[in-house]
């Protein structure tokens, strides 16, 4: 049933919709008599289409009077049928509760809450929400704001069982609350990341290559790194100078390919020790660092 209120001497509105294709006509009736609509000064009518099916009617009653009050039928019809429903003009009141309560949304702290808003009593509501956890007596309360269907209470406990109600109010009172009947659950608090929480360290690097552009070189990287420049590079002046030496020796006069077999002939007759080579001028070439090898080096092993 359609409900509207309004105070003695003052313009009642009361609202009919109806769903039809084609385009429906209204029509108000009291007391089993058709109201002259929009031909006396009396009773108005504004009809506007809401969507694509829905159509409204508006019954613009003015200068209220006691003999007002009470009930009338609107009845919406096209050529394929019609349909009626009630509607009831009432003086001004406290609201009635809101008819609905759900819950919309649960986080670990908080519980978002929509309702379906009752009638108003004739004055802007304004709706109050009452919550308590399951396991306790002791109410807390959150207002919602004036004409409003929705609600965030925050500030929950985690993985709580907590119970709703609601109720409404405006200038001339408060209606009930609705029963303690709708529950919701908290969740478990999200995890936290103790390694990264503890003394502010850093999370772990996404990436451990070697001077890769996302690892930063610590002071102990660049002397590892200082450390293994110097080797290379003592490594290679080594070998340069190896290779030197063993050139210079062979470019010696006498130091040709028969005299060197020459020498190794006589050498092995010889007594005078390892490092002795034979013949006058001693142009045999020693490398006194055993098992290594250099390229290029005609030198015996």
């Amino acid at each position: 049933m359609l409900r509207a209120a309004s105070g003695p001497g003052e313009q009642a509105r009361l609202p009919c919709r109806a769903q039809a294709a084609p385009e429906p006509t209204f029509h108000w009736i009291r007391s089993g008599q058709e109201l002259s609509v929009n031909q006396t000064s009396k009773y108005k009518a504004i009809q506007r289409q809401l969507d694509p099916l829905t159509y409204e009617s508006i019954l613009l009653i003015e200068r209220i009077a006691s003999s007002d009050y009470g009930e009338y039928e609107c009845r919406a019809r096209n050529d394929l049928g019609s349909g009626s429903g009630i509607g009831r003009l009432d003086v001004k009141s406290a609201p009635d509760p809101p008819t609905t309560l759900t819950v919309l949304n649960v986080t670990h702290d908080s519980v978002t809450l929509g309702w379906e808003p009752g009638f108003d009593g004739g004055h802007r509501a304004s709706y109050r929400i009452r919550y308590r956890e399951a396991s306790s007596e002791r109410y807390r309360y959150e207002d919602g704001p004036p004409n409003g269907r929705q609600l965030t209470v925050t500030g929950l406990r985690s993985n709580t069982l907590y119970l709703f109600s609601a109720m409404a109010a405006n200038v001339l009172g408060e209606s009930r609350y609705l029963p303690d009947l709708t529950r919701a659950q908290t969740r478990d608090p999200p995890p936290t990341d103790t390694a990264s929480s503890v003394l502010g360290s850093k999370p772990p690097l996404e990436s451990s290559s070697f001077l890769g552009p996302s690892s930063p070189v610590g002071p102990s990287g660049l002397v590892l790194l200082g450390i293994g420049v110097a080797a290379g590079i003592c490594l290679v002046l080594l070998n340069i100078l190896l290779i030197g030496f063993c050139l210079y020796r062979r470019g010696l006069p006498g130091a040709s390919p028969g005299a060197h077999r020459a020498r190794r002939g006589r050498h092995k007759h010889s007594n005078t020790g390892p490092y002795a080579a034979g013949g006058s001028g001693g142009n045999g070439c020693f490398l006194p660092i055993a098992k290594w090898s250099v390229s290029g080096c005609p030198c015996p092993a």
